[in-house]
C-alpha cells in the first residue's frame, strides 16, 4: 500500500475510533469498539485483540 493511501486508511479509522469510543464510559465496550473496527477495516491484520493484565 502506497504512503497515502496509508495516511488515508489510517486518518479515517483514527477519526471513527475517536468519535465511536466517545459513546461509552465502559472500558471493555470501547475495547470492543477498538477490535471491531481494527478488524474489519485491516485486512492484513489475522488477530486483533487486548491482553490485559490483572494483579500485576
Amino acid at each position: 500500500m502506497d504512503k497515502n493511501k496509508k495516511e488515508g486508511r489510517y486518518s479515517r479509522i483514527y477519526n471513527q475510533l475517536s468519535e465511536l469510543i466517545k459513546k461509552s464510559n465502559s472500558p471493555t465496550a470501547r475495547m470492543a469498539t477498538i477490535i471491531a473496527v481494527l478488524h474489519h477495516k485491516m485486512d492484513t491484520f489475522f488477530w486483533t485483540g487486548f491482553y490485559l493484565i490483572e494483579n500485576g
